[in-house]
């Protein structure tokens, strides 16, 4: 009996503990960012590097262990955002065309290897999902466990594998519509 409560006494002040470690390191890590909004959780095992390129919104979930390398670009993310586990963000390319020399010594990169990344709004990034330099993804879009988005994902669609397509729509334009309205959304369709 007094073995049980020592147990369950050990195991609440563990948790209390790690939990207030946790806190901190999610509050340390949010403070690095280029900006951070409100109710952002940054679950265990997520870097961005360098953090400073990083720009998020209000109301954003990262799943455990997922990573955003952003190079010489930025990534942009919007409000209401939903991160699985493991994801990877990537804004950077190396030069590969230079005669004579090894990939790993060039350092000098040509346009269009690094561009930014933007989410926007409402938008629900699988388990293991990729995105690549230069992606935009639009307002209420899924991109599905697994996928590599390699092109930029239209507004209210569902995008998988490698690399993404679409492979459908949410919305019809008029619920797409009707969904903005209910959400006190201005303005068209995009």
């Amino acid at each position: 009996m007094i073995k049980s409560i020592i147990k369950k006494l050990i195991f609440v002040i563990f948790n209390k503990i790690y939990h207030v470690y946790e806190n901190e390191l999610n509050n340390r890590m949010k403070n690095q960012l280029g900006e951070c909004g409100e109710n952002v959780t940054i679950s265990s095992g997520c870097s961005f590097v360098p953090p400073e390129k990083c720009f998020v919104g209000s109301n954003v979930f990262f799943g455990a262990g997922g990573k955003i390398l952003s190079s010489d670009s930025k990534v942009q993310i919007g409000n209401k955002v939903m991160f699985g586990p493991e994801f990877m963000i990537i804004t950077g390319d190396h030069r590969t065309n230079l005669i004579g020399y090894y990939m790993f010594d060039v350092k000098e990169k040509e346009e269009g290897n690094d561009s930014p990344v933007v989410i926007e709004d409402d938008v629900w990034i699988g388990a293991r999902a990729i995105i690549l330099k230069g992606v935009t993804i639009s307002e209420g879009s899924i991109v599905a466990a697994g996928s590599v988005v390699t092109k930029s994902v239209p507004p209210f669609s569902v995008v998988g594998g490698v690399p993404a397509k679409v492979l459908h729509a949410r919305f019809t334009d008029e619920d797409i519509q009707k969904h903005k309205n209910l959400l006190g959304i201005s303005g068209d369709n995009k």
